[in-house]
């Protein structure tokens, strides 16, 4: 019997903890992408890949998830590691967001295998241009399921922020979101901003010099 689960104070004050090993806290594993519904009656068109989805894309969007709330109590290699690694997730990233995760719901396929989805709600978009609700899906049978299902307690309610690219499938055709998560903290989200104001700054020097 499917599982729904959801908290009922959406804005409760992170919990979790971390640790200065924090490149290998969690995984989450593939996640399939299902495009979200803002509010309208129409279907909100398919996410496209933007190219190759390279072996450095995979390391980047790994499918995992982080719970490092503070980098500043990083060591000083470790948080300039943490500010370059963020940089280059961003600019491989078609979505960037701050999501807050609203549900996650166990089930059964027609298969017989679990299915673990779940529900972010985008708060804040800081890249790209993401769906107002981020449906995301995980098969049984993967350390990715199994993190995930464990870590529900630390992610019900709570805010990350959500680095995806889209890579096709070779096997089927389908276009899945591999990603990142991590949870948020205003460090972050500085880091992120810097970055995208850097890149919008270097596009625009690139424009102006072609012309």
């Amino acid at each position: 019997m499917a599982r729904l689960h959801a908290r009922d104070d959406m804005h409760h004050a992170a919990t979790t903890r971390y640790g200065p090993r924090w490149a290998h806290l969690g995984c989450v594993g593939a996640l399939t992408l299902a495009v979200g519904l803002a509010g309208c009656a129409g279907a909100t068109p398919a996410p496209v890949a933007a190219g190759a989805f390279t072996e450095g894309d995979a390391a980047l969007f790994d499918d995992q998830v982080s719970f490092l709330e503070r980098p500043s109590e990083l060591s000083a290699d470790m948080r300039e590691q943490w500010a370059h690694e963020v940089g280059v997730r961003v600019r491989r990233a078609q979505v960037v967001a701050v999501v807050r995760v609203r549900t996650m719901q166990d089930s059964t396929t027609v298969a017989g295998a679990r299915h673990l989805r779940l529900t972010a709600i985008v708060e804040e978009p800081l890249s790209g241009a993401p769906d107002a609700t981020l449906e995301l899906g995980v098969d049984s049978g993967t350390r990715a399921f199994d993190v995930l299902e464990r870590s529900e307690d630390r992610m019900l309610g709570e805010r990350f922020v959500a680095f995806v690219r889209y890579a096709v499938e070779p096997e089927t055709g389908e276009t899945v979101a591999h990603f990142h998560l991590c949870v948020w903290s205003k460090a972050l989200v500085d880091r992120v901003q810097e970055v995208v104001r850097r890149g919008t700054k270097q596009r625009v020097i690139v424009y102006e010099h072609a012309r």
